[in-house]
């Protein structure tokens, strides 16, 4: 059937019966064989055997009920073992198609190949088991057949099945090809299931060859019966029966001979044409399109060649043609090409634009850090090699750059950031290297010093060009420069270091007064070093919780009795013992450590404010004082926070005394206002700490929601030394007063400034003449004194 109809005849019954197509094709295919087989072995057997007519009938039927018994089970064990693709196919019928998994495909194949081979190896084995031995044995047992017979019976049973066997080894793979053509399509291209790879010469082979065999077996024993007959004939000559004797011998070995000599004949008329071609397409896959194929057959194979030859000269042809359109269109491609050289020279400009652009900044067109570091690393490799040669690394930042920036406007700064690089390459040589690093920070790398103290004439030079002032239209700008200098060390091994390093030294210089130029010492680093080792000693304190709380008393100086204290956080350090806040305060203010910090000092605070209140009550009860710095202000947390702590402790919020600074009250009012106004309506009180060393505008005093003004320390040293002092601290009493606020003057230490504070009427007092700031315990031991003196 041609490849242009739509379907065969197999692929249609396929289509139609779907999961139920293997089932019957294989009980069709069974069905005709069976029936051969027995007429095959029914014929020869009783014309040889000789059987009587109830020994015939007997046997063949019982021959033919094994027969039916071996297919059903054969049928149903096919089904049992193949279930998967039985569920396969129903699912193909339902939904149409199979999803496309190659693992899939490769069982399926492999289920298909074993299910062909296994089916003939059991209808072998089947036909062996269930009908040979069992009707041998009923023929021989219960027929009471005899040898001979029994021979004759089984030669012709095994003509008849290798019949069934040749048969569906050269025709079951054409039956299972359009169920194999569906679940595994991409296999079904290359090769079918079944006995695959058999070629075609093996296949005429067994046929061949097999036909010759089941001749002999059904030629043979008819002619031993023959020769059985002669002998059964009155008075047979003795020679004449061993004439026909070695007359049939030879005629079967003839039939032998023959038989090989036309199938290796035929086998290599049908092979030696195909392996003629095949050949020949190797050497055409290997691009030799000028081989033909001879015509040396005036069959189909020669017509086959012809076709061949024909669609190998269209190929050439098609070859041909195909070149020339490629010579035509490598003309195009060098006229394209010429186009994309001018292409690629505009993009080799831009991509050296780009590569400037990478390492340079496009604001002030200096080399920018990435271009920086890598020439440092290249003058510290060559000082390497060369003892002599010198060299020196500035770290410039502009000085109140950000002034002029939120004040004059960011393009007025740019404009800054402009002329202060133009200044900085005209101080500098040549060969010297002048880099920005980014937002107000420059970088210098000066060679060559031609002496030890050369350095010093590049960085008077730089601090002179940028501290003349600079106009932008009607703005006349002044600034200075902060300067850190390294000198070229062997010590140094990557230009990271020396920038760290200078960056260290500019620092310095800008704690020292701004303006002005410093050369890094191994001492910067290290207190550089000591300062991160403590800020991140300060943060394992935090998880430790190793900051403890010390209170000083605050007295009322009339009745000489606590009313509150002032809670002062203190650091348990593991290496460097007991740390005063002077050790650790800033460094937590700037890192923002200082929250965590107060909350640790509220949670402790309270928890002992809580312990006295139960210990020692008193009416009004025991307040406590805690310090709040700017960066605990700005947490919007704070004031939830208190109230949750004043909840989990049990105190009422008017326990609690938070003392602020004078400049943090002066630098947000507005805010600070807002912070204070809740703090107010809590219940907690308000105090201004260290009143007096701030700022000296007194109207927040008026606006502000303040209880208490704490007198600084150094007005209180002053009361007996001069005048000035007492008329100062008379004056901030007076104010206090007037605006309904108490007053506590802190550190009071001799009798003299006790008296003279009594006198001028300040309520509280707090200091070492009473005690000096103590642990939760001995703090205790203050209150237990001092309700004892009460009791006196």
């Amino acid at each position: 059937m041609n490849k242009s109809e739509s379907s065969t005849r197999r692929e249609q019954l396929f289509k139609r019966t779907c999961e139920w197509y293997p089932m019957l094709v294989l009980t069709l295919m069974i069905t005709i064989n069976t029936a051969l087989a027995i007429l095959l072995t029914a014929l020869p057997a009783q014309q040889n055997a000789q059987f009587n007519p109830s020994q015939g009938r007997a046997i063949l039927v019982f021959s033919i009920i094994a027969y039916i018994i071996r297919n059903i089970l054969l049928l149903i064990g096919f089904y049992y073992f193949n279930s998967k693709i039985f569920a396969q196919l129903t699912h193909l019928r339902q939904y149409g198609e199979l999803k496309d998994d190659p693992e899939f495909e490769r069982q399926a194949w492999q289920q298909l190949t074993l299910a062909t081979k296994k089916f003939i190896q059991y209808e072998g084995f089947g036909v062996v088991l269930l009908v040979f031995l069992p009707t041998l044995t009923y023929g021989f047992f219960v027929q009471h057949i005899d040898v001979n017979q029994l021979i004759y019976l089984v030669v012709a049973a095994v003509a008849g099945n290798s019949v069934n066997v040749i048969m569906e080894m050269l025709t079951l793979d054409l039956f299972f090809a359009p169920m194999v053509k569906a679940l595994a399509p991409k296999r079904f291209k290359n090769q079918l299931c079944g006995l695959k790879g058999i070629s075609l010469r093996a296949k005429l082979a067994v046929g061949i060859l097999g036909m010759v065999f089941i001749s002999l077996l059904l030629v043979i024993p008819a002619a031993n019966q023959q020769i059985l007959n002669v002998f059964d004939i009155a008075d047979p000559t003795r020679k004449m029966v061993t004439r026909a004797l070695l007359l049939i011998i030879n005629a079967g070995m003839g039939a032998v001979v023959v038989g090989v000599l036309l199938s290796s004949r035929l086998i290599f008329y049908i092979s030696n044409p195909f392996r003629e071609i095949i050949a020949l397409f190797k050497k055409v896959e290997d691009g030799d399109l000028t081989q033909r194929f001879p015509i040396k057959y005036t069959d189909e194979f020669g017509e086959v060649s012809i076709y061949l030859n024909h669609m190998l000269s269209r190929l050439q042809f098609m070859t041909d043609s195909l070149e020339q359109q490629v010579q035509d269109r490598t003309k195009q491609l060098k006229e394209t090409n010429k186009q994309l050289q001018k292409e690629l020279k505009e993009r080799k400009r831009v991509q050296d634009q780009l590569a400037y652009s990478a390492l340079h900044d496009p604001l002030t067109d200096l080399p920018n850090r990435n271009l920086f570091m890598d020439r440092l690393d290249h003058v510290i490799e060559r000082s390497k090699r060369h003892d002599e040669h010198s060299y020196a690394v500035f770290f410039l930042d502009l000085d109140r750059f950000k002034v002029v920036n939120d004040s004059l406007g960011h393009e007025t700064g740019d404009l800054l950031l402009i002329e202060s690089a133009r200044r900085l390459e005209e101080s500098l040589r040549g060969e010297d290297t002048v880099a920005r690093l980014g937002g107000d920070e420059f970088v210098v790398l000066i060679e060559d010093l031609e002496g030890s103290l050369d350095y010093e004439r590049f960085a008077e030079r730089i601090q002179r060009k940028l501290s003349m002032p600079a106009e932008f239209g009607a703005y006349r700008v002044f600034i200075s420069v902060s300067t850190g200098i390294v000198l070229g060390d062997p010590r140094y091994e990557n230009p990271e270091d020396i920038l760290r390093d200078a960056d260290i030294a500019m620092y310095r210089a800008k704690n020292q007064g701004r303006g002005r130029y410093e050369v890094f010492n191994p001492e910067m680093l290290e207190a550089a070093m000591s300062r991160m080792e403590l800020e991140n000693d300060l943060r394992k304190a935090i998880e430790n919780e190793e900051f403890i709380v010390h209170y000083q008393p605050i007295i009322r100086i009339k009745g000489q009795e606590i009313v509150a204290f002032e809670a002062l956080v203190r650091w348990e350090h593991p290496k460097q013992g007991f740390l005063f806040p002077g050790d650790f305060i800033p460094l937590a203010e700037e890192t923002g450590l200082i929250v965590p910090i107060g909350y640790q000092v509220f949670e402790q605070a309270f928890g002992q404010l809580k312990e006295w209140q139960e210990q020692y009550p008193s009416q009004p009860p025991l307040t406590i004082n805690v310090n709040l710095s700017t960066r605990q202000c700005a947490d919007i947390e704070l004031i939830e926070k208190i109230k949750e702590l004043l909840q989990k402790y049990d105190l009422s919020p008017d326990s609690l005394n938070l003392e602020l600074t004078e400049s943090l009250v002066v630098e947000d009012t507005k805010y600070v206002k807002s912070m204070l106004t809740k703090l107010r309506d809590l219940g907690i009180r308000v105090q201004i700490d260290d009143f007096g060393t701030g700022y000296s505008s007194l109207g927040y005093l008026n606006t502000l929601p303040i209880d208490v003004l704490k007198i600084d320390r150094t007005f209180i040293n002053q009361l007996g030394d001069t005048k000035s002092g007492l008329e100062i601290v008379q004056t901030i009493l007076a104010l206090a007063h007037g605006l309904g606020m108490k007053v506590i003057a802190e550190g009071v230490e001799t009798d003299d400034q006790l008296t003279k504070l009594k006198a001028l009427g300040c309520e509280y007092m707090q200091g070492f003449l009473f005690a000096q700031p103590v642990d939760g315990h001995m703090a205790g031991d203050l209150l237990l004194n001092a309700s004892k003196n009460v009791e006196k």
